[in-house]
């Protein structure tokens, strides 16, 4: 049987589920005309019940299947009824896998060569992943070719491309080594003969076009070694004269038919590639000549000569150096070398390494990469043989219209040659684990303030900062907060009796600075939130050092959730600042481990309109004091707190067992639900045996009293009560967390000072995610240096894999693209349901808020008028369709404040109904910023982005596409707009529109809902019970 359309159809047909999973070893032996023969070994898999071969492109939407016999040895695969061009997309790459047929169930696994795989980690060669072409044909009036392919991971593919392509892709020039000879680039190319070439030259490539633009090397003397030519190249700085600084990709031409062919040139190996960086580096160190002079680099292992000026220029917008900077697409990306100074009177200075005689203007602006907002800054005075350049900042007390903590990139433009060329600006000593460790204290990197102006009353300070990077960037803060990153006391005590809290410090020996007493302030997302009250202190000089202390009526001031700082306070001309209070391991360890707190009061409680509250403290993960305020619960108890104890005890007894059970904890939002991705990979487990095949013990952790129990129930043996014993027991045992949600939500949110909440800093954590990251801004919670890293980050597409790697600093190893566990059971059922999902997100800046907050917010009074709407109801009416209203677990306390008096609408609180279930019934989804629309997208439904609170959003989360141009649903900023696209939809009866249809081809990496298997393999590489 032969078969080459759509998997689906496939499926369908032959009424057999298909399950993408494992890899089956083989050898390459030869290609000829339309197949390869391939050497399949003895291995682990049993080959007697391989049924035929399959290809499958990357999104797996496209099947080519042949039943044919396999057996142990040599086999030919002959691709009989394969249109190479089905996908109706070139170039494409088809993975080729062995199918395996049991109990009904065709097994897909992928053919793979861990030999190949090794070579070319070792030797870079391109030979290895690239054979003969085994068919040819037309596509939109080209040639094109199609080849076998072993990926650099070792897997077999099928690659259609470009005919014209066909030498790039079978072989690869290499450099073995390259030197810098009396100011020249002197390195050898080594070339293959393509014996049907006329003539070969080395080209420099600009692909900064639309289309590339080659420029020939001047020739270069050579020998001629049999199977190669190897080039002897010599190249001066300006060794081709071109119209604008660029960077030239080093190629190799062949002549053949008369028509040009290119093939890249690469290293040959890590270790030349790690020299280049090095040269690279040095070399921008020492070039201070024309801009247009070129270094060497190298780039994903291709070689590369670099300008030292930035290769983007943009033309001049209005004729203005303003205008250009100021339009969108004026983007900045590349570095120049750069130290900064400021004088004893304040003056801010630059100097810039490069030679900038020939530049006709500059310019200087910051860079917020948050919002994207650009703040033009005047140049005092600018020296262009000198490189010396003065800048006053005032221009940014304009920008700020809050005075919330932030950083600008300080970037400068340069009018050269008739074009505009950005570039931020770095100090050449800091270059990463090799930058001297005296530069990086924050001391040496932070300088004098430059700039000090009034923000609502409250007195905001500038200074110059370098990042650990090493890039320039303005800090912005709140007068008194400035120097709480410089300067601490050291903690002493902290007791609390009744209504007070009794504070003492100890200030260093050498510390001379006027102490006053203590600021308590809240910690804010948005200056409208700003609190801050002072407290006298008294100074006491003992025989071991001199102490500030105070005793402070919480009862007294007026407080609100969530997070409070406690700062020594000093004065310094006429000002008054923050010191922070910082506290020892041994300190913390002795507050967690103390069993006297079982008894001590511990905190102070806080009467509210609403009921209690209470505040206490806790260590900063740079052991700095802070306060959490939230509400009081069970979890405040002394009860709780000898549960604890005695799990502590129960632990330790039995230590050496429990270990031995590598133990994995599954769980959700607050260990509350069970219908997201720690649901639905936690049901796999169970129904896969996946125990066996990790070598470990699985549990759920979930409240037994809430409704989602029910879900979980039938699996009892691997469920455990939250806050048990056991609860807590097994989790000091774990090995491995695996959660759609950060670590804290394994527990107790928010606890007081818990040794069990502590170890979770040592556990590690399998990250499932809750959706996919593109909207909101969260690597300052799970980026690698944010509140809550992860061991492994799964990913769903490539846009994603990208943004977790680059902007949350994860190596490429510590991300998995596998699929979100929950789209494996996602199922569109909006045939059979008339309804249409209302669901937003949260708000940092009202996290936690109390109910009086949060029925101000713009939030509420927004999503109230909607609900409420005359419009809407009349639609919904019209069009007999529901609405179901689910807010963001976040806010699940807030819902009752919703009033919806239509019966054509449901308010359902959270946890109530399975999200999974509204997203499968829901014909379209209306929300802001939230990741279910991707859910939405992946089962191909409409989406309405209600945005009406798009400024102050962006600027308090941000995010990480340009919503005003990437989103894949129609966006609104009102009301208005909002309903007249919902009516839209209704009359195209809830079909996707053209544009976000066409966008999806190319979003998701996988679409089998085989997503779960392949976390599996992800934790099972991790090798934590091997």
């Amino acid at each position: 049987m032969n078969f080459c359309g759509f998997l689906n159809e496939f499926t369908d047909k032959n009424e057999k589920e298909v399950i993408i999973k494992g890899t089956v070893s083989a050898e390459i032996i030869s290609c000829s005309s339309n197949s390869i023969t391939i050497n399949v070994p003895q291995q682990d898999s049993n080959l007697d019940s391989i049924i035929g071969f399959a290809a499958l492109d990357y999104d797996n939407k496209f099947l080519w299947y042949n039943e044919t016999e396999v057996t142990e040895g040599e086999n030919t695969v002959v691709f009989d009824g394969f249109d190479y061009f089905v996908a109706d997309r070139a170039p494409i790459r088809y993975k080729l896998y062995a199918v395996f047929e049991e109990d009904g169930v065709l097994h897909f696994c992928r053919f793979y060569s861990q030999e190949i795989k090794e070579k070319y980690k070792a030797t870079y060669d391109r030979n290895l992943l690239y054979y003969d072409v085994i068919a040819e044909g037309r596509f939109e009036d080209e040639d094109y070719c199609t080849c076998l392919s072993v990926t650099r991971g070792g897997y077999f593919a099928l690659l259609v491309f470009n005919k014209k392509d066909i030498y790039n892709f079978r072989f690869t020039n290499t450099v073995d080594d390259v030197e810098v000879v009396d100011g020249k680039l002197t390195f050898d190319v080594k070339v293959n003969k393509v014996k049907e070439a006329s003539e070969w030259a080395l080209v420099g490539m600009d692909k900064s076009g639309e289309e590339p633009v080659y420029y020939d090397l001047p020739p270069q003397p050579f020998d001629d070694d049999g199977e190669f030519f190897i080039s002897h190249c010599s190249l001066t700085r300006d060794f081709i004269k071109l119209p604008k600084p660029t960077t030239l990709s080093l190629y190799t031409k062949y002549v053949v038919d008369g028509k040009p062919y290119y093939t890249r040139v690469s290293v040959s190996s890590p270790k030349v590639s790690k020299k280049i960086r090095k040269i690279s580096y040095e070399e921008f160190l020492q070039l201070n000549d024309d801009l247009k002079a070129f270094t060497i680099r190298s780039l994903d292992n291709d070689i590369q000569f670099v300008s030292v000026a930035p290769s983007t220029g943009y033309e001049l917008v209005n004729n203005s150096v303003k205008d250009t900077i100021l339009s969108e697409d004026f983007n900045v990306s590349r570095v120049l070398f750069c130290t900064q100074s400021v004088s004893e009177k304040g003056e801010y200075n630059l100097h810039l390494n490069p030679d900038m005689s020939e530049v006709e203007e500059m310019w200087a602006y910051c860079y917020f990469p948050k919002t994207k907002e650009k703040v033009i800054v005047d140049v005092v005075s600018w020296d262009k043989d000198t490189g010396n350049l003065s800048l006053n900042l005032s221009n940014l007390k304009k920008s700020c219209k809050d005075f919330t903590a932030r950083s600008y990139m300080l970037c400068i433009a340069f009018l050269y040659e008739g074009l505009v060329y950005p570039a931020k600006l770095k100090n050449p000593n800091y270059h990463g684990k090799l930058t001297a460790p005296e530069l990086l204290p924050l001391e040496k990197r932070l300088f004098p303030v430059v700039e000090r102006f009034d923000i609502n009353g409250v007195e905001v300070s500038l200074a110059p900062i370098y990042f650990v990077s090493g890039n320039i960037y303005i800090r912005i803060r709140e007068n008194l907060l400035s120097q709480k990153d410089l300067v601490f006391v050291d903690y002493k005590n902290l007791d609390f009796h009744d209504n007070f809290m009794d504070v003492t410090v100890k200030i260093p020996k050498e510390d001379n600075r006027k102490y006053t007493g203590f600021a308590f302030t809240y910690r804010y997302k948005k200056s409208d939130d700003r609190c801050a009250y002072f407290i006298e202190g008294k100074i006491t000089k003992k025989l071991f050092g001199t102490y500030l202390s105070a005793s402070i009526d919480m009862s007294k001031l007026d407080l609100k959730r969530v997070i409070w700082d406690l700062y020594a306070t000093f004065e310094e001309d006429g000002r008054r600042y923050g010191a922070s209070i910082s506290l020892t391991d041994k300190q913390i360890e002795k507050v967690l481990y103390d069993k006297k707190r079982v008894k001590k009061q511990v905190d102070c409680t806080i009467k509210t309109d609403e009921g209690e509250d209470v505040i206490f403290p806790y260590h900063t993960s740079i052991n700095t004091v802070a306060f959490n305020m939230r509400e009081k619960s069970n979890i405040d108890s002394s009860e709780f707190r000898a549960k604890e104890f005695e799990a502590l005890k129960i632990f330790k007894r039995n230590k050496k067992k429990l270990l031995s059970q590598n133990i994995i904890l599954i769980y959700e939002k607050f260990c509350a639900c069970a219908q997201d991705n720690g649901y639905c990979f936690f049901k796999h487990c169970m129904e896969h045996n996946v125990e066996k095949i990790l070598n470990a013990k699985i549990y759920y952790i979930i409240d037994k009293s809430v409704s989602d129990y029910e879900r979980v129930k039938k699996y009892d043996d691997h469920v455990l009560d939250f806050l048990s014993i056991d609860h807590m027991v097994y989790l000091l045992a774990s090995k491995l967390l695996v959660s759609s949600d950060s670590k804290p939500h394994s527990y107790a949110w928010r606890p007081n000072n818990s040794f069990v909440s502590e170890m979770l800093k040592e556990k590690q954590i399998f990250f499932l995610q809750h959706g996919v990251i593109a909207l909101k801004r969260v690597d300052g919670i799970f980026g690698k240096n944010g509140g809550n890293p992860v061991n492994k980050f799964v990913v769903s597409t490539p846009l994603e894999r990208s943004i977790i790697i680059n902007k949350f600093g994860y190596k490429s190893t510590e991300v998995c693209m596998t699929g979100l566990a929950r789209w494996d059971e996602l199922v569109d059922k909006s045939k059979d349901y008339n309804e249409v999902l209302i669901m937003p997100t949260w708000r940092n800046w009202l996290d936690e808020a109390e109910n009086s907050t949060f029925l101000h917010s713009d939030y509420y009074k927004n999503y109230s008028k909607l609900l409420e709407s005359e419009r809407l109801n009349k639609l919904l009416e019209d069009n007999n369709l529901m609405v179901n209203f689910y807010i963001h677990p976040k806010f699940k306390d807030y819902i009752g404040n919703f009033d919806v008096t239509s019966k054509r609408m449901r308010l359902i609180p959270y946890g109530e109904e399975p999200l999974n279930e509204l997203m499968m019934r829901c014909k379209l989804l209306i929300t802001d910023y939230s990741s279910v629309c991707w859910d939405v997208y992946y089962m191909n439904k409409p989406i309405l982005f209600y945005q009406f609170d798009y400024d102050l959003y962006n600027k308090v989360h941000g995010s990480y596409i340009n919503m005003e141009k990437d989103l894949f649903g129609y966006r609104s900023l009102t009301m208005d707009k909002l309903l007249d696209d919902f009516e839209n939809a209704i009359k195209n009866n809830f079909k996707q529109p053209k544009e976000f249809d066409e966008m999806r081809e190319s979003t998701f990496a996988f679409t089998d809902k085989n997503n779960s298997s392949r976390i599996v393999l992800e934790i099972k590489k991790m090798k934590i019970f091997d």
